[in-house]
């Protein structure tokens, strides 16, 4: 899911939009996304921008509401979840990318359609931050690293 720039970061910082997301077919649902990457020669005053191309199944605009995220990335897990199945949500990105934006609407959608049926459901849920080599339980109160092992067959 492509972030928006914030107002702050066009007009303080001075900040501009390097992300495009291709334009969807009429029948389709975005897959790519371009990352406008500006350079230097080796004078380093000539500017070159190198347009980086990158496919995924599924692109989210900045323009997509967080209902349409989750319909059609995290609904089907959520279904999944209610007859006892186990699933994964990985977001992945840099600082600043949107990511916690992203999760905590998707949270909060999921709560809503795990709990609306009013039927007793028992769930497990593991939230976890991996920052480095470092690990943390985002459920947790002041956020404890987590110990990380590594099983070696």
């Amino acid at each position: 899911r492509k972030r928006p720039l914030f107002p702050h970061e066009e007009t303080k910082r001075n900040d501009f939009d390097v992300v495009s997301v291709l334009p969807r077919s009429s029948h389709s649902s975005p897959t790519q996304v371009i990352l406008h990457n500006c350079l230097f020669q080796a004078d380093l005053r000539t500017p070159v921008i190198h347009h980086l191309r990158f496919a995924f199944d599924h692109v989210f605009d900045d323009e997509v509401s967080d209902e349409h995220v989750y319909e059609n990335a995290a609904m089907s897990l959520v279904e999944s979840a209610k007859t006892g199945h186990a699933n994964t949500i990985l977001m992945f990105g840099q600082t600043g990318s949107g990511k916690t934006h992203t999760i905590k609407a998707i949270e909060r959608l999921a709560a809503h359609d795990l709990f609306i049926s009013g039927h007793r459901l028992s769930l497990t849920l593991s939230v976890v931050e991996l920052r480095g080599s470092h690990c943390f339980d985002l459920l947790l109160p002041n956020l404890p690293e987590l110990r990380l092992r590594e099983l070696r067959e």
